[in-house]
């Protein structure tokens, strides 16, 4: 070290070693090998040394919390005096100003915790109040330093600041030793506004908002750019904004041009918040519905609805690794149902606040979402064909040719497709005439290679047709070509195997629900394909031409 130090000293592990010297903030209770003797008081400055002894940084201790020390400097000359806290404020508001717009400075975020070096610390600005939240016990003690220093570097850049209110509760306190409080926080020699409510406007939407009893600090501001980008692709859209809360997305949607805006929520408080937002605006293309979004979509896919852009920003389903596993079935099933309802050509924004469910996770949840909706979508295209191909009492229709839909070599061919399409698996890509699913075929079928008993196999019979194609060049991402299926019609086609040849697969095509405008494909089958685009021409025959 280059000066002499007066602060209690924390040896760590060289794990910890690592982690501080890569940059991270932390020093865990589990790393710490040697303390000092005498117990420090519970948040004040420590340092923090190798397991040699050299110097890794400066902290905040908590005696309670697995966070044993949370760094604020690894400059061992820092002086930790009103100066320094005064240009680490001044370091943050002017890193706002150089990345944000001048117009965005009166509804931003000012201080984000560990980002700016104030561990444990979040400030939210909500044009003339700054809004606080606590969460270490460090930064409780430095507040009647510091947040006098807040309105004074913020005031001497010509900004105004009324007061600063304090949103302390969170129930994280209690890691840290801390109760739960909210209210103004005294200024010296000020007085604080006599209410707890503002308005802001971000993106050209003006929000009212309370920050006394409003989610978190009031307002989430860290969606600012997505609202932005949602605005862009609504319009000309209907569109359903689930978990709406204030109404944030929906209003942008609105003011981007949407025909229509649905916005919905489980609270009556935050519908009704909702609601004075649109009026403030003046947008009149907007409703809205008090109802859970987990019985909403359901219903929506039951009763039909005009929606092709949904929006899902729900709260957090988890704040623990322990339940990362029930928070990822919940965000699985709210976004599998957004997708099952929403027609070719729709979108689909959908968020995740929960700190646990990192990125990957949340990725691979979409992806499972995706894989169990073609799940759906083909086994309820087989169970509608089968029921059609195996009603009584009704007349039975004709296929091409005037045959019989009951024949036995078609009843065969609608239950080979129940047993391979049940196994499908992945998403689907446009080819821009007909839609493409690609799966897995994991089931063996069971009679040889796809085809039907000797004694349903019919010469004449164009409701099975089988069709041998060699495939020379397949998709270059899709490994195995499993089903394909064309939207207007029920043609589908399976992976059967090698048919002979290292590089050809053998593929059988089986028509399903019998159209007479398909007669020309099955009178006069495709027999060899020279590459995978011939194929999907093919299979993108559209009826209506």
């Amino acid at each position: 070290m280059k000066s002499t130090r007066n602060y209690p000293i924390y040896k760590v592990n060289k794990h910890a070693e690592g982690l501080l010297v890569g940059g991270h903030p932390w020093v865990y209770e589990n790393d710490i090998l040697e303390a000092p003797e005498t117990t420090p008081e519970n948040g004040t400055l420590a340092d923090v040394v190798s397991p040699k002894g050299a110097y890794l940084g400066t902290g905040f201790l908590s005696l309670q919390s697995k966070i044993r020390v949370r760094l604020i400097s690894r400059n061992a000359n820092d002086t930790f005096d009103a100066d320094f806290w005064r240009r680490r404020v001044e370091y943050a508001w002017n890193y706002r100003k150089t990345v944000l717009e001048p117009d965005d400075l009166s509804a931003c975020r000012v201080i984000f915790g560990e980002a700016d070096q104030f561990p444990g610390l979040t400030v939210d600005r909500f044009q003339n109040i700054l809004v606080t939240q606590t969460l270490s016990v460090g930064m409780e003690k430095l507040k009647p330093l510091l947040f006098p220093l807040l309105a004074e570097v913020l005031r001497a850049d010509g900004q105004t600041i009324d007061g600063i209110y304090e949103r302390n509760d969170e129930a994280l306190r209690a890691k840290e030793g801390l109760a739960q409080n909210k209210g103004w926080f005294e200024l010296p020699g000020e007085t604080h506004p006599a209410s707890t409510q503002t308005e802001i406007c971000e993106n050209g939407v003006f929000y009212h908002v309370d920050f006394e009893n409003g989610q978190k600090t009031g307002f989430f501001l860290d969606q600012k750019y997505n609202r932005r980008a949602v605005a862009r692709i609504a319009a000309g859209h209907t569109v359903l904004d689930c978990f709406t809360h204030t109404g944030s997305f929906a209003l942008n949607a609105a003011r981007g041009g949407a025909a229509r805006v649905t916005a919905a929520d489980i609270s009556a408080d935050a519908i009704a918040m909702a609601q004075r937002n649109a009026e403030r605006n003046g947008l009149d293309n907007m409703d809205f519905l008090c109802e859970d979004t987990f019985a909403l979509l359901p219903r929506l896919e039951k009763e039909g609805h005009p929606y092709d852009f949904i929006i899902l920003d729900p709260p957090a389903f988890t704040k623990s690794g322990a339940t990362v596993e029930n928070a990822r079935r919940g965000y699985r099933e709210i976004n599998r149902r957004a997708m099952q309802i929403l027609p070719r050509g729709g979108y689909l924004a959908t968020c995740s606040c929960s700190h646990f469910m990192t990125d990957e996770l949340f990725r691979a949840m979409l992806a499972d979402a995706a894989r169990d909706l073609v799940h759906l979508q083909v086994v309820r295209r087989i169970r509608a064909a089968l029921a059609e191909l195996r009603h009584d009492g009704v007349a039975r229709d004709e296929g091409p040719g005037g045959h019989d839909l009951e024949a036995p070599g078609f009843r065969h061919a609608a239950q080979l497709q129940q047993r391979v399409l049940i196994s499908a698996v992945a998403v689907h890509r446009d080819d821009g005439r007909g839609r493409i699913l690609c799966a897995d075929v994991t089931e063996p079928l069971r009679h040889g290679r796809g085809h039907p008993p000797a004694e349903h196999r019919h010469r004449n019979d164009h409701k099975v047709l089988r069709a041998e194609i060699r495939i020379l060049r397949l998709y270059r991402d899709i490994q195995k070509l499993g089903a394909l299926t064309h939207r207007r019609g029920d043609v589908f086609c399976y992976l059967l195997g090698p048919a002979g040849g290292r590089e050809s697969e053998r593929i059988c095509f089986f028509y399903v629900h019998a159209q007479a405008s398909f007669s020309p494909i099955l009178q006069q089958p495709q027999r060899h394909c020279n590459s995978a685009s011939s194929v999907v021409k093919f299979l993108s025959y559209d009826p209506q031409t």
